[in-house]
């Protein structure tokens, strides 16, 4: 990342770079509340304020969190995004989309399946992904 905002020209006030260390530290302490995640990383529909959050609520939700009832850490991502608040609806996808990713396909519950549009065309250019990447490498 550092490279990447070496050779950007653009004056954005809060660095891919320097939120990545506010994700860091808001991790240390499993009682952050939404407001302080909120005022750090932002949740807005720029993406420097809701990508940095989609990447902690990632890593936050592979532990319990309070109030939220489910095992499951992908379903754990998209709902603790959606507390939140704010540009929820495009954060809890790309949460959900990087929790789905890592956990694979057995770990997407099949009742939010049900919801996703296209989601056999989805499923067949994530095998074909995964393919071409194991044929790779």
């Amino acid at each position: 990342m550092k490279r990447v905002e070496q050779n950007n020209d653009d004056d954005v006030e809060d660095t891919y770079v320097d939120k990545l260390d506010v994700i860091e530290k808001l991790l240390e302490d499993k009682n952050t509340k939404s407001r302080d995640v909120l005022k750090c990383l932002g949740n807005g529909i720029a993406a420097y304020e809701s990508v940095p959050t989609a990447l902690y609520v990632f890593l936050r939700a592979q532990q319990p969190i309070p109030d939220l009832k489910t095992d499951n850490p992908v379903t754990r991502a998209i709902q603790y995004a959606i507390t939140l608040g704010g540009d929820t609806d495009t954060i809890a996808t790309m949460a959900g989309a990087i929790a789905g990713a890592y956990h694979g396909r057995a770990s997407i519950e099949d009742g939010l399946l049900s919801v996703v549009e296209s989601v056999e065309y989805i499923e067949n250019l994530a095998e074909r992904l995964y393919d071409n990447v194991e044929a790779s490498g």
